[in-house]
């Protein structure tokens, strides 16, 4: 089956939104109670929001697509982080951008639908002359871990990110872009 990834629109919001309401809480630590998760799924994975990063210039949202379903999603933010240790840690990193978002439907994992996404992005990334991607990943996300290192993502740091009213503790992984990259 051939992977279509293309930029996501305002009109996809509704079956990102549903498709994140499978896939998030996949990648959640099971300590993680339902009202935590419906919580950052409303506040960061909602229609609304998908809308309005579709529709915004400072992301760039991708939709998967196979026969016509929907199947995962990436996305990119190119704002400036105000966060102040990923300030700290790529200050000699600048220009770098957020690989913020990277989900897969469960029945299409393994096919590389994550590749696919992956390498749209950095593609993107690499074109608006970003040197350095980043992300966070959860520390017990052993598969999403195995993932991005085999994807070049080097882990330089842990990090928080909230959830609801839980604080995770992450991982903080960089890809240096441009050329050093074999995309």
């Amino acid at each position: 089956m051939q992977i279509i990834v293309r930029q996501a629109t305002t009109e996809d919001a509704p079956a990102l939104a549903k498709l994140a309401t499978l896939t998030f809480p996949l990648a959640c630590p099971p300590y993680h109670s339902p009202e935590n998760i419906a919580a950052h799924l409303e506040r960061v994975l909602s229609a609304d929001r998908f809308a309005e990063y579709a529709s915004s210039h400072d992301f760039a949202l991708y939709a998967a697509d196979m026969q016509g379903a929907l199947v995962g999603y990436a996305m990119v933010d190119y704002r400036p982080s105000d966060d102040l240790d990923v300030q700290t840690h790529l200050a000699a990193m600048i220009p770098y951008a957020e690989l913020s978002k990277l989900y897969v439907h469960p029945e299409f994992h393994g096919i590389g639908v994550a590749h696919t996404l992956l390498d749209e992005a950095l593609v993107d990334m690499a074109g608006r002359g970003i040197r350095t991607a980043w992300l966070t990943v959860n520390q017990l996300n052993a598969r999403a871990n195995a993932f991005y290192e085999k994807s070049g993502f080097a882990n330089i740091a842990k990090k928080q990110y909230l959830v609801g009213d839980v604080i995770d503790d992450d991982y903080l992984r960089i890809r240096r872009l441009g050329d050093t990259d074999e995309e």
